[in-house]
């Protein structure tokens, strides 16, 4: 989807694209404000974070949902003018669909969640276990033991250590873990 605004955010030209996205047509939105037309679409809430003020190449990624369906788009806003330098420039927007891309790094992150999860519990079990080894049994351990246990300890701290970093890392890409949303007071805020 693409629109072209001048330099008053009045719509000059769209494509299909960008007709079907936000339920309307060129001929209805022409000469129209771009926010009127977005949130006669109902997505003026999502639309108003683009920053096409500016007049300089921006580039922003929002989400569209749609019938329980969230749509990601990388917006990018590019300033153009059709003739003298002297004249007020406009603005073209595109929105590029990278959904797919979004699931894809979704997916990643819930996979090394996954996995860090499914390592924890055998890697403690062997840190514990090495522990246990030397206090089982009545006969001492040798040096070379001794050695092999401390070193199956210490490899197992390790990767544990590595492994409660991969969830903290989970943990905040998925921001579950970030905020923490109470109902509060105006007033007392």
């Amino acid at each position: 989807p693409m629109v072209i605004i001048d330099d008053k955010s009045i719509v000059t030209l769209m494509n299909r694209s960008f007709e079907k996205l936000f339920s309307t047509t060129f001929e209805d939105s022409r000469g129209k404000h771009f926010l009127e037309v977005v949130s006669e679409s109902g997505r003026l809430k999502e639309l108003s974070k683009i920053n096409y003020k500016p007049y300089k190449f921006t580039e922003q990624i929002i989400e569209l949902s749609e019938n329980d369906k969230t749509r990601y788009y990388n917006v990018k806003v590019t300033p153009f003018s059709y003739g003298s330098i002297e004249e007020k420039a406009s603005v073209i927007i595109v929105f590029y669909d990278i959904t797919d891309m979004k699931e894809l790094e979704k997916m990643r992150i819930d996979f090394i969640a996954t996995i860090s999860h499914e390592f924890k519990t055998p890697l403690t079990s062997i840190v514990m276990g090495a522990d246990l080894i030397p206090m089982v049994g009545d006969n001492e351990l040798n040096p070379e033991q001794s050695e092999i246990i401390n070193t199956i300890k210490e490899d197992g701290e390790r990767l544990c250590n590595l492994v409660n970093d991969l969830l903290e890392i989970s943990k905040i890409e998925s921001a579950d873990g970030i905020y923490n949303f109470t109902l509060c007071s105006m007033e007392d805020i």
